[in-house]
């Protein structure tokens, strides 16, 4: 850690968490006067893989450093399924890095630079102005469902607009309200995408929140299936699968039993398994079965959401 501390400390003061998630910790950072970050002026946010942060921490405090962590806020959006290993967290960090440097346009906040030594990592990156999603339900103003719905319509357009114009490989693979960020008078915008299992010789499996992701599906369809979820969140209050800990399809329903199954067969198995007739039965049977469709279908993506969006928000 040594090395990584002390590069750390030249470059930058460390003032506040802004955040936490499952595999790091994300400081409000202010450059040395002897540091350019290439950022400018825009504020800078700084995420260290969490034992990282401990020690940072620690080390700060032990030198009689005041540190700020009134700003502490640890993601309770849902169990995380997939496995890193202490030794893969840099190889991790640098993929995220890597990926949200990748996305075109300004869907995810601009990256700038990273570091590591040994077991530790930590990368730099725009800090955004705005609020999370999760923390925007719970303590900002009251919002009607239809502006949440507006929300969400808008991140499908531009994933869907990513993909149309540069490419599939465009996806997030971990869409929670944690991980949305509302800035008044501009775009949504998203952090924290999953990773892939083994990228870049890292030995770990896909990451995804399973109260999101309840099938455990990938890429693009990981989204999908998220931002349905999130739809039915807002319309019940509460999320369905709050209490699940792993993915249903790995619990009853494997990958290869349903790619045996026609689509209409797969349909019906896994709206069973979703629980969808006891979920959602006060919904119009037209949204009803656009919503399970978005669920359960293996080919639904971005524009098919955008096609049958007014039906579903006409029904509801």
């Amino acid at each position: 850690m040594l090395l990584v501390y002390d590069e750390l400390c030249a470059r930058y003061t460390l003032e506040r968490v802004i955040g936490a998630g499952g595999e790091g910790v994300v400081f409000h950072a202010v450059p040395t006067s002897s540091h350019r970050a290439g950022s400018g002026e825009h504020p800078i946010a700084l995420k260290m893989d969490s034992a990282g942060a401990a020690q940072y921490v620690g080390k700060q405090e032990a030198g009689e450093t005041r540190f700020d962590t009134k700003g502490l806020y640890f993601k309770t959006g849902g169990y995380t399924y997939g496995s890193i290993k202490g030794g893969d967290i840099p190889d991790v960090m640098w993929h995220q890095y890597r990926r949200i440097g990748g996305f075109p346009g300004k869907l995810f906040p601009e990256v700038y630079e990273f570091a590591s030594a040994g077991p530790h990592a930590w990368y730099t990156m725009e800090e955004l102005p705005g609020t999370d999603m999760r923390r925007a339900l719970v303590d900002g103003p009251r919002r009607h469902f239809r502006q949440w719905a507006a929300v969400l319509h808008e991140l499908v357009e531009q994933l869907w607009q990513l993909n149309r114009n540069s490419g599939p490989w465009y996806w997030h693979g971990d869409i929670k309200p944690e991980n949305i960020i509302i800035l008044d008078g501009a775009p949504v915008r998203l952090v924290d995408p999953a990773i892939e299992p083994n990228c870049d010789g890292a030995h770990v499996g896909m990451t995804f929140t399973v109260q999101y992701n309840p099938l455990g599906e990938e890429r693009g369809r990981a989204d999908v299936v998220a931002i349905t979820v999130l739809l039915i969140e807002l319309l019940l209050g509460e999320n369905p699968y709050r209490d699940l800990k792993f993915p249903l399809r790995a619990c009853y329903c494997s990958s290869w039993i349903t790619a045996k199954m026609t689509e209409q067969q797969r349909l019906e198995a896994l709206r069973e398994r979703l629980s969808l007739p006891r979920i959602i039965p006060a919904l119009p049977k037209r949204s009803r079965s656009i919503l399970e469709r978005w669920l359960c279908g293996s080919s639904i993506g971005y524009h098919d959401m955008l096609r049958d969006w007014d039906a579903v928000m006409r029904a509801v």
